[in-house]
């Protein structure tokens, strides 16, 4: 085969390019979102707004507690339209209220580990239906702010510790009080203080005599 002599730039001497074959490879475009990772989960920013795509155990408490108060307020409004005499709300009132009970419960578990951990706090916000999250960690170095959070989750064991014990206390006073009051109130101890008391008696007037 005869060789075609070419010079620098791939041109052949007659003035025609040659054909080179292009060296690399090709790369598909890829579309990048930018996300955020927060103690409420992981969500997307981007034009349409921000999506969560996983969420934490604080994100989904907050997120209910949020939900519940928006569908509190949409009841008190409803109400003062007089929903409750509607056929509708009377006839689906239990289901409500069981989907209530559900949040609430499902609140009240999170809001209890939140506690036990001693991080995080809950305050809601007057001029809005959302609810904000505090916490030293905000303001705080890594290490003062765990001492003040166990500090603080300390403390508050302490308070709930007395409370318990300051409850149960008061409570056997008045189980032992009924006690004592139903005993005084039933037959067997009626008729058991006056065999007593008629014995006693007795014994004075013989002595006596």
């Amino acid at each position: 085969m005869e060789e075609i002599p070419t010079v620098s730039g791939g041109r052949r001497e007659g003035g025609r390019r040659s054909r080179v074959k292009p060296r690399g490879f090709k790369t598909g475009t890829r579309k990048l979102r930018l996300c955020i990772r927060d103690e409420r989960g992981i969500r997307i920013c981007d034009d349409e707004g921000a999506a969560m795509l996983r969420t934490t155990p604080l994100g989904r408490e907050v997120a209910l507690k949020e939900d519940l108060r928006a569908a509190t307020s949409i009841y008190h409004q409803l109400k003062s339209m007089g929903m409750l005499k509607w056929k509708a709300y009377k006839e689906q009132r239990q289901t409500f209220r069981g989907l209530i009970r559900t949040i609430h419960q499902a609140v009240t578990r999170y809001k209890d580990r939140r506690l036990d951990a001693g991080f995080f706090y809950l305050v809601p916000r007057e001029a809005d239906l959302t609810v904000e999250v505090r916490s030293h960690l905000y303001h705080m170095p890594l290490r003062e702010a765990v001492r003040r959070c166990r500090l603080e989750l300390q403390k508050r064991r302490d308070v709930l510790e007395n409370k318990s014990k300051a409850a149960s206390s008061s409570q056997g006073q008045a189980q032992v009080s009924d006690a004592g009051t139903a005993g005084w109130l039933s037959p067997a101890a009626r008729f058991m203080l006056w065999t007593t008391l008629s014995s006693v008696v007795l014994g004075c007037i013989i002595v006596r005599i």
